[in-house]
């Protein structure tokens, strides 16, 4: 997969209950001016780390009780999940290099 996806809160229930390959859930909102900032990030991120993770997006309009089942504190709000567990957060707008360090520090040098 190649650049984010967006997924429905359905789907990305789907793809956790699957584990599989890593996933970086993006969780934003429609209204969101840091959401929209975070998307080139994401982008880049996404393109250099293709053959490890899956980056997709999942609009918190779509489901507000997402909000309390993977206890959000915010958006945009990124989660790294492997093997359908979560293995990291982080809150709030990131810049590329913080968005990095948190790839690496969860899953080990760049691709």
């Amino acid at each position: 997969m190649t650049g984010t996806t967006r997924l429905t809160p359905q789907a990305l229930e789907q793809r956790l209950a699957d584990g599989g390959r890593p996933l970086l859930v993006t969780f934003v909102k429609p209204d969101c001016p840091w959401c929209e900032r975070q998307l080139p990030q994401l982008e880049e991120l996404a393109t250099q780390w293709a053959d490890r993770v899956d980056l997709v997006l999942v609009d918190l309009a779509d489901d507000p009780s997402l909000v309390q089942t993977h206890e959000l504190r915010g958006a945009p709000t990124l989660m790294l999940f492997q093997g359908g567990q979560r293995v990291g957060v982080k809150n709030g707008f990131q810049r590329r290099q913080q968005l990095d360090a948190f790839l690496q520090h969860h899953m080990g040098d760049t691709a």
